[in-house]
């Protein structure tokens, strides 16, 4: 299951799963959240369903952002309060991808091609059209930085929306881009590339071909995490993008990152994996399909399981491997 080298083909994957994971502060006060046709939310401690908004509808990612939940889907991008009660709706733009929040600002782009800029209290203050749709950005100080179908990476100021520099890539996104540092991002594209780029001037630093799309990375301390849709899992120097290890995992995943452990799950399980050498240390199987996990600390991480009539139930695994008997179904 493990391997040292690239060079494996492509096979086709689903983004849903990672498109719903839930938000990734393990240290906010905010209920965890996850998206699976609508947005079902659960408390902290114990882990029991509290509300459930937007049932049956398309919605992504959600993302705690201060005290409001964001939930970006066909919607629009919807604010909600810790309880679940609705704070504000942006609408107007069509269905919003997963915000990028910085401070007190929001920032998404839209299925329609707009990159919008706004307050925390729902006041707009920029919006920008580009052709075919455009992934929420990755922000920084002076600028944001976005692309999409389009094939083309574009950062304009932050604000007020106008542009700065755009640069051509060799295909569309497959997700937004991510900020790795306080200078440069990385992008993912459909052929299989993977590029660090000057967020200041738009240069590429670097690429990596991997031949086949992979998700959005993580990051951690000197490595991208890439989890690519052929079941690879590849880390990569953030400096040069050199291979640090892979390893082959049975299908495509989606990855959330603790301490020492990478958890990799997909519909059909989660494996806990050694983040500095890629070893696969446990794997766990369960009754449903997997919406999403997320860690509640460095030992125990909670994995939202789709059941029946579009409820969404959950379960903790900790690090030793037990299995803690389910908490109950969202209502």
């Amino acid at each position: 299951m493990h391997r040292r080298r690239a060079g494996l083909t492509a096979a086709g994957a689903a983004a849903a799963l990672l498109l719903g994971a839930p938000h990734a502060a393990i240290d906010s006060p905010l209920p965890l959240c996850v998206s699976s046709e609508g947005i079902h939310c659960f408390a902290r401690t114990p882990l029991a369903p509290l509300w459930q908004r937007l049932q049956g509808r398309t919605t992504y990612r959600p993302v705690a952002a201060g005290e409001l939940l964001l939930a970006g889907g066909d919607a629009g991008l919807v604010a909600f309060a810790g309880d679940g009660a609705e704070r504000w709706r942006l609408d107007d733009f069509g269905q919003a991808f997963s915000p990028s929040v910085a401070g007190d600002e929001v920032f998404f782009g839209t299925l329609t091609g707009a990159l919008v800029g706004a307050r925390l209290d729902g006041r707009v203050r920029w919006r920008r059209r580009f052709s075919g749709w455009m992934y929420s950005p990755a922000v920084f100080d002076s600028a944001v930085v976005s692309g999409g179908q389009a094939g083309v990476l574009y950062a304009v100021k932050r604000v007020d929306g106008n542009p700065l520099w755009e640069r051509p890539l060799d295909q569309e996104l497959v997700h937004g881009p991510l900020a790795v540092d306080r200078k440069a991002l990385v992008v993912t594209t459909f052929a299989g590339t993977l590029a660090k780029v000057d967020a200041r001037t738009g240069r590429v630093l670097w690429r990596h071909r991997f031949g086949v799309p992979s998700q959005t990375p993580v990051a951690v301390p000197g490595l991208l995490l890439c989890a690519l849709f052929d079941g690879r899992v590849v880390a990569l120097a953030a400096g040069d993008g050199q291979v640090q290890w892979e390893a082959r995992l049975p299908g495509a995943v989606a990855l959330a990152h603790a301490g020492n452990l990478l958890a990799a799950y997909n519909e059909e399980g989660l494996m806990l994996l050694n983040v500095h050498d890629g070893r696969v240390l446990r794997e766990h199987g369960f009754p449903a399909p997997i919406a999403g996990a997320h860690w509640l600390d460095r030992q125990r991480i909670a994995v939202f399981l789709n059941g029946a009539r579009n409820q969404v139930h959950a379960a903790v695994v900790t690090v030793s491997g037990a299995l803690h008997q389910d908490k109950g179904d969202s209502e």
